[in-house]
């Protein structure tokens, strides 16, 4: 059970260290570089978090736990750096790295046998449908309980 008291505590720092750089990004007018690190961030959780489950991995609470927290962070970073109102207009984007963190993924293990039971076609597409909905409807959540506070 240690293991996972230390992923929340990683977790935890990632979410702070990105609410950090995204209040220094905005202060300093340097969001260039919080777009950037956000869909760098994007691809490296997509690489390692692909696929959601497999025949050999079936899913567990704390891989939905991690899903919904990593792109959950993600979705805040997006926010907090394109502004309200850009959730529709950034999902091409939210395809397009999430193919690139998959393609990554995929040389990673490149003539391993896990490529043959992570790359099946029900998991190629499940992953493109659920990583970019869940994090345009966090998007627009987060968008949600700002108009709610304010």
């Amino acid at each position: 059970m240690g293991g996972f008291w230390i992923f929340i505590l990683v977790i935890a720092l990632i979410g702070g260290t990105a609410g950090f750089l995204a209040g220094w990004a905005k202060k300093n007018n340097r969001t260039d570089i919080m777009k950037k690190l956000i869909w760098a961030f994007w691809i490296f959780i997509t690489c390692f978090g692909f696929p959601l489950w497999s025949e050999r991995f079936p899913l567990k609470w704390h891989d939905i736990f991690t899903f919904v927290s990593t792109y959950g962070i993600l979705a805040v970073g997006l926010y907090g750096v394109y502004g309200e109102d850009r959730g529709p207009s950034l999902y091409p984007r939210m395809v397009l790295f999430t193919v690139i963190g998959m393609v990554c993924r995929y040389f990673l293990e490149f003539g391993e046998v896990s490529n043959t039971y992570n790359f099946t076609l029900f998991n190629i597409v499940v992953y493109l449908f659920v990583v970019p909905v869940f994090t345009l409807l966090a998007y627009e959540f987060v968008d949600r309980a700002k108009e709610k506070r304010e």
